[in-house]
């Protein structure tokens, strides 16, 4: 169960999840978060911590008592943290003391008293306070300390405030001018829970981000309650517009002006289009028969069936797999595709100029796509499916296309990664041989090998056009194709890269190799910042700012 203002509905009956499955699914999605970039830390933690907070307790004590309770959450810990139920692995990113010897703290999320939910909340941040494995120390000047509560004080009653009120305010309160001003919204934006995107207009600071939360869970709320309770979610909703939404994931501006509850003031249903926009969680579709613009949300869509038909691809599926290990001489350990990597994966190859993508006439999922791409005017089908261990492509194109695809792709999830500030941890991958559990065979392309990650099972062999071929190594590439009089692009990659490959290139000459291609300075210390101690990862970064 789930409360939108006070009132309950039923979670969507059909999710696919369980309750560890999210779980691992968080714990592995926080591993692949890069370090927060923030000024004014004093001391930082080694990476991130996740703590559990285990639902309905109080269902737990009307079903037996407060002790017995007790004892059921300390049960339910520790076949949480059973090798059986979490990557081994991510056990040292979990608090493990979060409730006595419980790694779950139980707590009622559904608590309906505003002064019991208040007390909920300091017990938990008690707790998490004295985890000082996880305890970020940050020295705040006093001005942005003061600014902070200030901030919390004018936005009482609605949860944000314009940037203009701010800043006729702070000049005549805190003497602070228009630049203190955007430096203290940039530090809080980084640090706090506040939010403020200075290139949308109206300018507006969020202090409590629920409004903008709401907006989504009214959305997606709609995707799975019936006509009548949806009615009072948003005033007049049809059902056409519920079923489109459904269906396709398309809704228009019209739809969110109908939740008359959630939008206020300056936060109107054209600044939420605007914000989800700068943030690659919907696409703008111009319908050649509406008058009105449609919004593509892929997150609306159902979960994935399985009921794609493959068995024309004649190619081998290529792996998007997450790496981590702790110490530069640990071996790596796969984890999980990082969580809400897909939807931006989905919204940023949408977007791209590129290539000409268009949907197939295959029903459309949130964890899987099916699209048209247009390859020197050849029409192929491309499908990606999340997996969530791993991202899965398949393409039925000719075998010299596969290696332009697989640059698409890379780049998508990179755009993606940094988005949600994810390592660009993932490397390409087949399936183990040996059907290993967590086990795949990981590309070295420099080398053009194979090496499973766990068990001692033998690569993927060489000939195996129908693998290699991702990579150009097979017998139509089309290194010829290159034509002295032709300008290089983006769709020369793979053939650049083979001709480096044939010539003896070193990747330690990749910042020189940089500057050739005509990058700035800047963007090849960024590069460097991204992949230390990786060449390989720094030339194909290179390649990618073409």
């Amino acid at each position: 169960m789930y409360r939108i203002n006070g009132q309950e509905f039923k979670c969507d009956e059909k999710m696919k999840y369980s309750n560890r499955k999210i779980f691992n699914f968080v714990v592995s999605s926080a591993s692949a978060q890069k370090p927060i970039d923030i000024p004014f830390v004093k001391h930082q933690p080694k990476h991130s911590m996740s703590f559990v907070l285990g639902t309905h307790y109080d269902v737990l004590i009307e079903r037996t008592n407060k002790k017995d309770a007790e004892t059921k959450v300390v049960e339910m810990s520790e076949k949480l943290m059973s090798p059986t139920n979490i990557l081994p692995h991510l056990e040292c990113r979990i608090i493990s003391k979060a409730y006595g010897n419980s790694v779950i703290h139980p707590v009622d999320t559904l608590q309906e008293d505003s002064v019991e939910r208040t007390k909920n909340s300091r017990k938990i941040l008690e707790t998490m306070s004295k985890c000082t494995e996880v305890t970020m120390e940050i020295e705040v000047p006093m001005r942005c300390f003061v600014f902070e509560l200030y901030l919390e004080e004018k936005t009482k009653n609605k949860g944000f405030v314009t940037k203009d009120e701010v800043i006729q305010s702070c000049k005549e309160d805190l003497y602070m001018s228009e630049h203190d001003v955007e430096i203290a919204l940039k530090f809080l934006h980084n640090s706090t829970i506040i939010l403020y995107y200075p290139e949308i207009e109206p300018q507006l600071v969020f202090v409590n981000p629920q409004k903008i939360l709401d907006v989504l869970s009214h959305l997606l709320a709609l995707t799975y309650v019936d006509y009548p309770t949806a009615q009072s979610l948003a005033t007049d909703v049809t059902e056409s517009e519920m079923k489109r939404l459904k269906k396709a994931g398309l809704f228009e501006q019209v739809l969110l002006e109908k939740f008359k509850k959630v939008f206020l003031d300056d936060f109107t249903p054209d600044y939420f289009i605007n914000l989800l926009q700068h943030l690659h969680i919907i696409s703008k579709l111009k319908s050649q028969v509406l008058v009105r613009d449609s919004y593509f949300l892929p997150s609306a869509l159902p979960a994935y069936n399985n009921n794609y038909d493959i068995t024309n691809v004649t190619t081998k599926p290529l792996y998007y797999v997450w790496l981590e290990q702790e110490d530069e001489w640990e071996s790596k350990n796969a984890v999980l595709a990082p969580q809400g990597i897909f939807i931006l994966f989905y919204v940023h190859l949408l977007e791209q100029k590129e290539y000409k993508v268009e949907f197939t006439r295959h029903p459309k999922y949130r964890n899987a796509l099916s699209l048209w791409i247009y390859i020197e005017g050849k029409r192929c089908t491309l499908y990606i499916i999340n997996c969530y261990e791993h991202i899965k492509v398949y393409f039925d194109g000719p075998k010299r296309y596969c290696p332009q695809v697989r640059e698409l792709i890379t780049t998508t999830i990179n755009k993606s990664s940094d988005a949600i500030s994810a390592k660009r941890n993932h490397v390409n991958a087949f399936p183990c041989p040996n059907k290993e559990e967590q086990c795949y065979c990981i590309v070295d392309e420099e080398y053009q090998v194979a090496n499973c990650l766990l068990c001692d099972s033998s690569d993927i062999s060489e000939k195996d056009e129908m693998c290699w071929c991702w990579f150009g190594l097979e017998s139509d590439s089309g290194l010829a194709d290159i034509k002295k009089d032709i300008l290089l692009n983006t769709t020369h990659l793979h053939d650049v890269r083979m001709l480096l490959k044939e010539g003896k290139f070193s990747n330690a000459e990749w910042f020189d190799f940089g500057l050739g291609l005509g990058l700035y300075y800047d963007t090849l210390k960024s590069i460097e910042k991204d992949y230390p101690r990786d060449t390989k990862g720094c030339v194909r970064e290179c390649s990618g700012e073409m």
